[in-house]
């Protein structure tokens, strides 16, 4: 009712319908007033009383106009101040967050339902993982964020990966733990983010993490060695509650970090914490039937999952080329046209000759390479390249023995109720990082390996390099098409990360699944040692037997072996999550 009320006031920028017929009146009623019948009134008398009507009304609008204005201004800051301090009256329905654990998802929707943005949500549910899954995310690693705002129209990157130390130690043959530690870049890259998308204060961002550890001291039976961990950490991450990143980067934890890995084989000097910056880019991006997909340019690997969708663009992929091709991208178990098992071989030698590409990836990469990378032009000098049958290694790739390290990480999704998308992913790299911990709770990387196992042309091991960082989100949106689809997905585990969110992306938009199917398909890897193709789930026989004639070596893996995909949509008016169970994932909606 007040609103309705304000916005009357505000409008009525002059005198109403009523004041002009008041006035009417009061010059009808001098002109036949008892005083004025039967007697003469001089000229100067009429003049000089149109004057005072005249002046009197005139006095009368500037009160009315001047009180609307007051009064407009005084509704303006009440809603000001209503909307700043008044607890948040937000509706999540549409709201959802994915991560790896109930808990972690849980946070993200409280976050939410506090008031807070996509961003805060994402920043508190990563580091709740960082607690409950410290073998493969924590404050100790890095990796990288996709942000997309609705209102803005637009998708940033924001790039937390590890970086090596100022003065880098000789990794040729090293076998010290603590030789093979970066720079940690997470909470760099998660306090840049609260600062630019933030809602909530970032004491309320970080503490529900605090008290999950101290929960979890309490109530968890564990060894001596993890609780004392657990209690070291929640004592840092309070500190860095109250102080911001500084608290880890700056003074005694800092100290404590560089210490440990030094005495492990590293050569941190005092400043590598304190100078880390994490970087804010625009994503590399390229179109797909229609569809922007946007991911995390070099050194993630985000220019490779573009090039396969760009070759996959080059083949007839609508249903109409062969009667059930999406019903065999659903279950793929029933399939049998040839036509569709022709498509198969070419999706495996797609990624066998995108993979082919990793080597070309890195810091050091210019921005001509990632161009063309992602050039249609470039896919279809690709798409030449695939026959009838596979070939060796060697074809795919002129630097054969570039083999990627086998990072694995952890990935938290939101959709928020106003449309906003958030995907970071975090990595200490291997299992459990370096297996190097400060006396402060913190599971150190071991980033560094990358560069050992995959030195090339882009991937350059110098001071201030970031390595190639494989596991890549993505955010698809359809820009024309605002109830078309918008996701987020993305992968846990190495190369395979790539291959399995261009095949989810692939299966979604030219297939029309939903989210869930599209991860419920089988998806195809490769193994860097071609014709070796690996698949996460069973293959009917018949395509097993074709994709054998055409010379590809399938090997089936499954639980930990296999990357983990998961992600949030909206699909028309409907919202979906989704979390592979293999993963532990979990998916929490908003009431």
């Amino acid at each position: 009712m007040s609103g309705a009320t304000s916005y009357q006031d505000v409008c009525l920028d002059g005198p109403s319908p009523k004041a002009k017929v008041d006035k009417q009146q009061l010059i009808g009623a001098q002109a036949t007033s008892p005083d004025s019948i039967g007697s003469e009134v001089a000229p100067l008398q009429i003049e000089e009383s149109h004057s005072r009507t005249k002046s009197e009304t005139s006095e009368s609008l500037k009160i009315i106009i001047v009180s609307s204005i007051v009064f407009g201004i005084a509704v303006l800051v009440a809603l000001i101040v209503s909307i700043k301090y008044a607890p948040p009256q937000v509706s999540l329905k549409s709201a959802v967050v994915v991560a790896d654990d109930k808990a972690c998802s849980d946070i993200g929707i409280d976050i939410l339902k506090k008031g807070g943005s996509g961003v805060d949500a994402a920043v508190a549910a990563l580091l709740c993982q960082g607690v409950v899954h410290m073998h493969t995310s924590g404050i100790g690693g890095g990796g990288c964020m996709l942000i997309r705002e609705h209102m803005d129209q637009e998708t940033v990157v924001i790039d937390f990966r590890e970086e090596v130390s100022a003065a880098p130690p000789n990794i040729t043959g090293s076998v010290e733990m603590g030789s093979f530690v970066a720079i940690p870049g997470q909470l760099r890259g998660l306090e840049m983010a609260h600062k630019k998308y933030g809602q909530l204060s970032w004491k309320e961002v970080v503490m529900p993490a605090v008290d999950l550890a101290k929960k979890a001291l309490v109530n968890v039976s564990s060894p001596t060695g993890d609780l004392k961990l657990l209690e070291s950490l929640s004592r840092t991450l309070e500190r860095v509650a109250h102080s911001g990143a500084d608290a880890v980067y700056k003074g005694t934890v800092a100290d404590d970090i560089i210490k440990t890995i030094n005495e492990n084989g590293g050569t941190f000097v005092k400043d590598d914490l304190s100078n880390y910056k994490a970087r804010l880019s625009k994503p590399a991006a390229a179109t797909f039937h229609g569809i922007t997909v946007e991911t995390a340019p070099s050194p993630a690997g985000g220019p490779i999952l573009l090039m396969i969708l760009n070759v996959l663009e080059t083949f007839p992929l609508s249903p109409s080329n062969a009667s059930d091709l999406a019903t065999y991208h659903r279950l793929i178990e029933v399939c049998r046209l040839t036509d569709s098992l022709r498509y198969v071989h070419r999706l495996i030698e797609t990624i066998q000759l995108a993979m082919g590409n990793l080597h070309k990836l890195g810091d050091s990469a210019s921005g001509n390479v990632t161009d063309q990378l992602i050039s249609k032009q470039f896919a279809d000098e690709l798409h030449k390249k695939i026959g009838t049958s596979t070939h060796s290694w060697n074809y795919y790739t002129d630097e054969p023995n570039f083999v990627p390290a086998d990072i694995e990480g952890t990935h938290v999704f939101v959709k928020t109720h106003l449309g906003d998308y958030v995907s970071v992913i975090s990595s200490l790299g291997g299992v459990a990082g370096e297996q190097t911990l400060s006396s402060n709770g913190i599971v150190l990387n071991n980033a560094l390996v990358s560069f050992k196992k995959a030195s090339s042309q882009g991937n350059v091991y110098k001071p201030g390099a970031r390595p190639t960082f494989l596991l890549t989100p993505a955010i698809v949106h359809a820009e024309k098409r605002p109830c078309g689809i918008q996701n987020a997905v993305g992968g846990s585990r190495g190369s395979a990360a790539i291959s399995d969110v261009a095949q989810v992306i692939l299966n979604m938009v030219a297939y029309s699944m939903t989210l869930s199917d599209a991860i419920k398909a089988p998806r195809f890897q490769c193994t860097f040692h071609a014709p070796n193709v690996t698949y996460n789930r069973p293959l009917e026989a018949s395509v097993v037997k074709f994709l054998h004639e055409k010379g590809h070596d399938l090997q089936l893996t499954v639980g930990n072996a296999t990357n983990h995909v998961g992600g949030v949509a909206r699909i028309n008016e409907t919202v979906h999550g989704y979390a592979e169970s293999v993963g532990g994932g979990s998916v929490t909606f908003g009431d």
